[in-house]
Order: structure tokens, then C-alpha cells, then sequence
């Protein structure tokens, strides 16, 4: 990507691209696939679909959607958090993740303060109590890596990527961090096509609330709301990871900005989905680049990057 300002190049962003088909095997890639990453809050959907496996009950569609988001903490999405808790027989002081503001303006303009409830993982957390619950699994350590829920979602990331995933790391919430090359997680995501019903049910709520998975303005909110053959979802430090459903495909696609940089990644999703004749977020294609409060340029898809999804159909 470049960040072209007044006709001049202002920075430049590289990355890695992977394209997969239904089979897993590798259709486009730019940069290199095998690359090993944290895809981060990208693999929220199998962390979602391990706990529906374990939870017993099927939560609403909402309260489903809201286990794979990383929301900006808006009314709504602290709601649907609640209603998790609710059914787990929790409350917020069960959850793990730290305190933190909303990152939604709208809701930071009330002068809220820093709560669990508000962190943009609180719903995957509620998640993993309402697991923890359903299996008589202890509570006060659902995030240590040997829990069994933490276990339930490891079998699940291995299954869906066929590789052993490596680590774990610790993410920003405190939950464990797998690392996983960037085509494994193409894979993983492809393999929501043709899922089983946990899986399934998970990327059916995300679809039927985008809204709840990000927000307004976020990456992955805005693709699924344009295109709903998509299921999409953002990780930390420049990470989208989606699966392009019949008719158009499986596709499974994966993206990493190498310096994190996540304007780079709306861009580069919505070209790759567009060759496919689908339709990209509008406002995801070229963001604005500002200079006093008026365009003086533009995020860009490189040629080199042009020149590497040139095949796809």
C-alpha cells in the first residue's frame, strides 16, 4: 500500500496476502503465505464456536455474534454482553479482560468510565465463562492455556487450520495468543464455508449483525454489511482474515500489514473481493488522506499488489 498526500509518496505499507480455495490450496498470494503471525481477535469465530460446543444452550443470535466480535463498547454491544453473563449466571465482575473506555465517539463523548464491560473482547470472555459454566470447568483461570475451555479452543484452531498452532503468546485481554501461518488461517477461515453447527451458527450471527462484530467504521463490520457472502473479522496489528461463501465461492482470504498499520487493511480486502465482482465497502477503498480538514490524497493499492490478484475470477 501507499499513502499518497498532494501526488507525493507520504509512507509506504507492506504485507502479506493469501488466497485459498474450498480445497485449501492457494489461488493468489502476494508477499508470503507461509508467514507465522497473530491473527489475533481474526480467529474470535473458532474461539466462539469451541464455546457454543461446550455451552450446552444456544444463545441468540445477538449474544453468538457478540462472542466473536471486537466491539468499540456502544450500549448495544455492552447489552449483548449482559445477556451472556445473564445466562451464565455471572456478572461482570467474573469477567477477566481489564477495564477499558469505549472506542466508540459516540459513547466516549458521555465520559463513561473504564470498565470490563466496554473492553472490546468482554463478549469473548462472557463466552468463555458461559463455557466454563456449561462444563462445570472452574472459573477464577478460564484464561490459562491448560483450562479446558482454553483446550477446547486449541482442538479447534487445529482442526479448522490443520497445523498445530504455535505458542501461546498472551493477547491484549490476557486470553492465550496462537500463532499460525498466514495460508493456515486462510484456511481456517475457508473451512467456515462447510462448517459444522457450532461453527456455522457462529458465522450466521456474525453476518446477521455486523454491526455487533465491530462497529461504525470498522473493517470488518463495513465488508459484511456491503457484501453479505462475507464473513469477516479484524485482528490486532494490521490482521483481516475472511471466508467468501457460495455462490462466488469458498474462497478463504487472509491479510497481514507487516507494521500493523491497520488503514492498509480495508483497502487491500476490498480489492481482492472486488475481483471477484462482489461488492467492497465503498468507503474502505481509497481512505481519505487529510491535510486541514481537506483531501489532499489517498490510501492506494500498489500495482505490485494489483499485478499479484490479476488471476482471480
Amino acid at each position: 500500500m501507499r499513502v499518497v498526500r498532494d501526488g507525493a509518496i507520504d509512507a509506504l505499507h507492506s504485507g502479506h496476502v493469501v488466497v485459498v480455495g474450498g480445497d485449501g490450496d492457494i489461488v493468489a498470494a502476494h508477499g508470503d503465505p507461509t508467514v507465522v503471525t497473530y491473527p489475533r481477535s481474526a480467529l474470535k469465530p473458532f474461539q466462539a464456536a469451541a464455546v457454543l460446543e461446550m455451552a450446552g444452550a444456544r444463545p441468540p443470535t445477538d449474544e453468538l455474534a457478540i462472542m466473536a466480535a471486537s466491539h468499540v463498547g456502544t450500549h448495544a454491544h455492552q447489552v449483548a454482553v449482559v445477556g451472556l453473563l445473564d445466562r451464565a449466571g455471572l456478572t461482570a465482575g467474573a469477567l477477566r479482560c481489564p477495564p477499558a473506555l469505549p472506542t466508540d465517539a459516540a459513547a466516549l463523548r458521555q465520559r463513561p468510565a473504564a470498565t470490563r464491560l466496554a473492553h472490546n473482547c468482554s463478549g469473548k470472555h462472557a463466552g468463555f465463562l458461559l463455557a466454563a459454566v456449561g462444563v462445570g470447568a472452574p472459573l477464577d483461570d478460564y484464561l490459562h492455556p491448560e483450562h479446558p475451555v482454553q483446550q477446547a479452543v486449541l482442538a479447534r484452531l487445529r482442526a479448522a487450520s490443520e497445523v498445530h498452532p504455535q505458542g501461546p503468546g498472551v493477547d491484549g485481554c490476557g486470553a492465550p495468543a496462537w500463532r499460525l501461518p498466514l495460508h493456515a488461517l486462510a484456511r481456517a477461515f475457508v473451512a467456515l464455508a462447510d462448517a459444522d453447527a457450532e461453527a456455522s451458527a457462529v458465522a450466521t450471527a456474525m453476518r446477521t449483525h455486523p454491526a455487533l462484530v465491530g462497529g461504525h467504521q470498522i473493517v470488518d463490520t463495513e465488508l459484511m454489511q456491503a457484501e453479505p457472502t462475507i464473513v469477516a473479522k479484524r485482528g490486532a496489528e494490521g490482521t483481516l482474515a475472511c471466508v467468501v461463501l457460495p455462490p462466488v465461492g469458498p474462497l478463504g482470504i487472509a491479510i497481514k500489514v507487516s507494521d500493523g498499520a491497520a488503514r492498509a487493511v480495508g483497502p487491500v480486502a476490498v480489492a481482492i473481493i472486488e475481483r471477484f465482482g462482489l461488492r467492497g465497502a465503498h468507503g474502505l477503498r481509497c481512505p481519505e488522506v487529510l491535510g486541514g480538514g481537506v483531501r489532499h490524497g489517498a490510501v492506494e493499492v500498489t500495482d505490485e499488489l494489483e499485478r499479484a490478484l490479476a488471476g482471480l475470477t
